[in-house]
């Protein structure tokens, strides 16, 4: 019986250390992308990588050094614009969007520079 009740303890508090574990990081993928530049045919780049952290703000990392003019939208589940921000990335710096204002539910992060425009979904938590 013992056995029985410190399976079922350690079950549940591993349960929850998962979840924690889940909700301090999420990465955002981007699904949606279009490219600018239709004459040439690669593998296109995709030049930041981001996630939620701590379901408080969006980590954005630089991935190229392109000094141009590139934005950050987010947009709500009825498409409405909720944030827009034009910056100048530089390579393996972090930006920041803050969400603590934001309400719980599903948003898109929206990318875009002269070459590129991606779409990435991404999900803000109720924090009772």
């Amino acid at each position: 019986m013992k056995k029985l009740v410190f399976a079922l303890l350690l079950i549940a508090v591993s349960s929850n250390v998962m979840d924690a574990a889940i909700l301090s990081r999420s990465r955002i993928q981007f699904t949606n992308s279009k490219i600018w530049d239709t004459t040439t045919k690669s593998v296109s780049f995709i030049p930041i990588d981001a996630s939620v952290e701590d379901n408080r703000y969006i980590k954005v990392e630089f991935l190229d050094d392109e000094s141009q003019s590139s934005a950050f939208q987010i947009k709500d589940n009825h498409g409405n614009i909720v944030y827009h921000e034009t910056v100048t990335p530089k390579i393996n710096t972090f930006y920041t969007i803050d969400l603590s204002e934001f309400k719980g539910g599903q948003y898109e992060l929206i990318y875009s520079d002269k070459y590129v425009e991606m779409i990435g979904e991404f999900t803000v938590n109720d924090i009772y």
